[in-house]
């Protein structure tokens, strides 16, 4: 997961400044500088935007900067939480266009999200993350956690989540085993076939569990009555717990 997020401007940020050095000819060479309003708004446009979400207090650029193709120059962007980071701005052209990277070893949230619930899409629909602040550090070696959420489970588990290296690199576990509840019902209901082939209806209750080693969750089982289904190991493997009808 690469930090160096860019932005390509479009637009052109070029402003024709004024004159500068007369030769003894008389020749006049117009200086050419760069639009700081511009390139300020299109920082905020990048950081405040789906890629990112940033909630930004400011970004501040000098006051001036001349245009020269392959030249850098830093702004420097405050959150609202007062994080502050730096930006860097690289001139790609003689237009005004500019290129925009992180500078600072950085952690957006809204990419980390992405492949946690990519990671999850075969799972069940609905299935998302939620790791806290839009923009974080991103140092080697920082721990923290994010939540698995779906519909109605706004935090169904804790995610682990550890920097292992530049660029973002990093590693998740979720805490526990992953149990759509719907599939759970399908499986007892195979399970519990009866001689004549016919299966009898389950209710194990809508969305999902994380279930740790030694925990259960209650399905009602047609004509068996409430059935736990209990965690065996980390494997996913499960015990059956009947409670016989009286």
């Amino acid at each position: 997961m690469a930090h160096m997020d860019a932005l390509r401007l479009l637009v052109s940020l070029a402003l024709a400044t004024a004159v500068c050095a007369c030769d003894v000819n008389s020749n006049v060479r117009v200086v050419r500088a760069l639009n700081m309003d511009k390139v300020e708004a299109a920082a905020r446009q990048w950081l405040e935007g789906p890629k990112v979400g940033a909630k930004l207090e400011s970004v501040k650029c000098p006051d001036k900067v001349v245009i020269v193709k392959g030249k850098h120059f830093n702004c420097v962007a405050k959150l609202r939480s007062g994080m502050e980071f730096t930006l860097d701005v690289e001139m790609t052209d003689e237009k005004g266009d500019v290129h925009l990277n992180t500078k600072d070893q950085l952690l957006f949230a809204v990419t980390l999200e992405k492949r946690i619930r990519d990671a999850f899409a075969e799972d069940g629909a609905g299935l998302d993350a939620s790791c806290g602040d839009r923009v974080q550090s991103g140092e080697v070696g920082r721990a923290f956690q994010c939540h698995l959420t779906a519909p109605g489970q706004p935090q169904l588990g804790v995610i682990d989540v550890k920097i292992t290296g530049a660029q973002n690199t990093s590693s998740w576990k979720l805490r526990g085993n992953l149990t759509p509840l719907g599939k759970l019902a399908s499986d007892m209901a195979d399970e519990f076939a009866r001689p004549d082939g016919s299966k009898p209806k389950v209710d194990c209750g809508k969305g999902f569990a994380v279930l740790q080693v030694g925990e259960s969750v209650a399905c009602k089982v047609e004509d068996m009555g409430m059935v736990r289904v209990k965690l065996r190991d980390a494997e996913g493997n499960v015990d059956f717990l009947v409670r016989t009808q009286k």
